[in-house]
């Protein structure tokens, strides 16, 4: 399956948007779907990854392999069954903070409560380049919407404006 789809995937480098819903792919599936998105000459900028099975470890090697994307800019890994551990917290924390490229993920639907919440705030406080991130509301109304303020900024352009003239 994944295996044979990301030898073809990989060498496309006209794909720029990608959905990989509900596959089945588990933490087995993280190496093909690496070799996707690492691809030299890859032009994927979007990569939905919603419904499927990757769990703690596959979340976590999957997003220790994402840094060696260069043209990814969303990212959605709800529903994929992870959870608030520590490591998988410290592990995407890590990406938000170092991966400048992406600017928009999607979390929504996995277990994270208030513990991974406060974590993700502070994160995002920090990782000013992420513009969109998308989370479930399991967690108190003020953190939820702490979170959707951080997140919904927007991106900062230069001044511009008239020269007066002098009289």
């Amino acid at each position: 399956g994944i295996c044979h789809l990301a030898v073809g995937l990989r060498a496309n480098s006209q794909l720029t948007h990608l959905e990989l819903q509900h596959c089945g792919f588990d933490q087995g599936a993280v190496t093909h779907l690496v070799d996707i998105i690492v691809y030299k000459f890859s032009a994927l900028t979007f990569l939905n990854l919603q419904g499927n099975y990757l769990r703690n470890e596959g979340i976590m090697n999957f997003f220790h392999m994402l840094p060696l994307s260069k043209s990814l800019k969303q990212l959605s890994v709800a529903d994929n069954r992870w959870n608030e551990d520590d490591q998988v917290l410290d592990k995407l924390c890590s990406v938000f903070l170092t991966n400048t490229g992406i600017e928009k993920y999607d979390v929504r639907y996995n277990q994270v409560e208030e513990k991974g919440g406060n974590r993700f705030l502070e994160t995002l406080k920090e990782a000013t380049h992420i513009t969109g991130f998308e989370i479930s509301e399991n967690m108190s109304p003020e953190l939820f919407k702490d979170l959707l303020a951080v997140t919904t900024r927007k991106k900062k352009k230069g001044k511009k404006g008239k020269k007066k003239k002098k009289s």
